[in-house]
């Protein structure tokens, strides 16, 4: 919860500097041509808003529940096999959880931050699990 009420401020905070600063750059409006700067401003304005409205979300419609996940500790124990031995039950995991990505996250992720897979999912693991309330 601490991390949403966290994203609420930087995203509300971003999103009152961009909307002052899109507001400023309407004065090149009267220069011929496209505005581009009104434009990158919209955009983070849009995109801010957006986080804004998602953290929101979190914080106030969203039950979380913290528990660990017997399936991420599984996946977690599986980092040191060989790939071709891991891909079936890497698979049958992402099935269990209803994700169709997860293999490839599963090897990508360790070689992207310099982590291995099980030092993240060991993270991951710690935290919790949402379930968005109906």
């Amino acid at each position: 919860m601490a991390l949403l009420r966290h994203a609420r401020r930087h995203h509300l905070r971003w999103l009152v500097v961009d909307l002052l600063l899109l507001i400023i750059s309407g004065i090149l409006a009267l220069v011929p041509g496209p505005n581009v700067l009104a434009y990158y401003f919209m955009f983070r304005v849009f995109g801010h808003l957006q986080s804004w409205r998602g953290a929101k979300q979190g914080a106030d419609a969203t039950v979380w529940s913290f528990e660990p996940d017997s399936s991420l500790t599984e996946l977690g124990s599986l980092v040191d096999m060989p790939r071709e031995a891991r891909a079936p039950r890497v698979a049958a995991i992402a099935e269990r959880l209803n994700l169709p990505h997860l293999s490839v996250f599963f090897e990508s992720c360790g070689r992207a931050v310099g982590l291995k897979p099980h030092v993240i999912l060991a993270r991951f693991n710690h935290r919790s699990k949402s379930v968005v309330a109906p």
